[in-house]
């Protein structure tokens, strides 16, 4: 029985985050000598991009070589392609599950302090009445009688 071919997996993976572009996130990925940038939003211009590359390219993250043929019209001509992509991003479960217990630990005894305050108060032990026969409120029609 024959496998199906696994899917590419990249060889060199980075990640990158713009904090002064509405926190995008960017991975840049190398398979096979073709570079793929996945952006979580559309937020680099064309010039953007372009600067980016350059600097990808000067750190040593990409070849040298990738970025000289970048935007001519043809999008696969360089070797380089700019996806906007959010399906890379995963939640850590970790990071979840710490933040389940977090709520449990203090949200929910908050929540159950705050309701049981709430009914020493509407009881009538916090000196709070309401008004009821007999309290002396005003009755309906008893304006201007005697």
């Amino acid at each position: 029985m024959e496998s199906a071919p696994d899917k590419p997996r990249p060889s060199r993976s980075f990640d990158f985050c713009f904090i002064h572009l509405d926190y995008t996130l960017v991975r840049v990925e190398e398979v096979d000598g073709r570079v793929t940038i996945r952006a979580t939003a559309d937020t680099f211009s064309r010039r953007r991009k372009t600067c980016f590359i350059r600097e990808l390219a000067a750190e040593g993250f990409i070849s040298d070589d990738r970025w000289s043929v970048l935007f001519d019209g043809e999008s696969d001509s360089s070797g380089i392609r700019w996806l906007i992509d959010r399906s890379w991003v995963k939640p850590d479960q970790a990071l979840i599950d710490r933040n389940r217990r977090l709520v449990k630990r203090f949200f929910l005894p908050l929540v159950l302090g705050w309701m049981a305050l709430m009914c020493v108060a509407l009881s009538g032990q916090g000196g709070i009445r309401a008004w009821g026969v007999g309290s002396g409120a005003p009755r309906v029609g008893s304006y201007g009688s005697r």
